[in-house]
């Protein structure tokens, strides 16, 4: 299981992977605005470093928070926009998984151009960012459409303990929403619990597990997602991207559709 850590400021990471996010945008700067907000770019060329073809980079920003996915990791940053110029002052938090080189030097690259106060420019549905030394132009993504709760298979990604973010399980948890239940394989045991299912929140009755016992940190695993799936939990659904927030952390899954 791989965990976010902080970096030091030099190396151009410093701020949080979180769920909310401060600052928001501005245009005291010089230059026109651009306005990226809820929006996502994903990336079609590179000047100053390589796009792997393994990579499927794209850039998301919310309202004070930036997102970075699709090269080996999760990157991310609370930010503001100056006029035209994109400020990270905290700088960039980035999980810790280890990938192909090619991948992993696209994440120094990416956080490198972003840390260096770029400027944004837009034409059309394409918007690039330029740095001293590089710039990554890129194309709006449409949003896809939310995946529905019940029948979809959820894999647990993250789980979320306050500002840490961990994630890269040897077997990954999974949650499907079905006829008033959820059935939970917690990534060592099976289960299944009642659930009542409102607009923004579930609420989970008893679960009942199967007593297997695992190796590696399954059980670790098991205990921070059954401990998230207890009573009153808010959710929300992005995509095919679902955010379980409970009294006692959180979840980030990804979904794939019913068939």
């Amino acid at each position: 299981m791989t965990r976010s850590r902080q970096l030091p400021l030099a190396a151009g990471v410093a701020a949080a992977l979180a769920l909310s996010a401060c600052g928001d945008d501005s245009t005291g700067g010089s230059g026109t605005p651009v306005n990226v907000v809820g929006r996502a770019f994903a990336a079609q060329s590179a000047v100053g470093f390589d796009l792997p073809s393994a990579s499927n980079l794209v850039i998301t920003f919310d309202d004070g928070q930036l997102g970075v996915s699709g090269g080996c990791n999760l990157i991310g940053g609370a930010y503001t926009i100056d006029g035209n110029v994109l400020k990270a002052p905290e700088g960039f938090m980035q999980t810790e998984m280890a990938c192909d080189e090619p991948l992993m030097q696209l994440d120094t690259d990416v956080v490198a151009l972003l840390s260096a106060s770029p400027t944004l420019s837009a034409d059309g549905d394409v918007l690039t960012i330029t740095g001293p030394s590089s710039s990554l132009t890129l194309s709006l993504q449409q949003p896809p459409a939310d995946l529905p709760l019940e029948g979809t298979v959820w894999t647990v990604t993250s789980l979320v303990d306050g500002d840490a973010v961990s994630g890269g399980f040897s077997v990954a948890p999974t949650i499907q929403f079905v006829d008033g239940s959820a059935q939970v394989f917690t990534g060592c045991n099976r289960g299944s619990a009642k659930v009542t299912v409102a607009d923004t929140a579930i609420e989970f009755g008893p679960m009942g597990l199967t007593k297997m016992a695992c190796q590696g940190d399954a059980m670790q695993v098991e205990a921070a997602v059954v401990a998230v799936l207890q009573g009153s939990v808010d959710y929300r659904i992005e995509g095919a991207t679902l955010e379980l927030i409970g009294a006692n952390g959180g979840l980030l899954l990804d979904g794939v559709p019913p068939t």
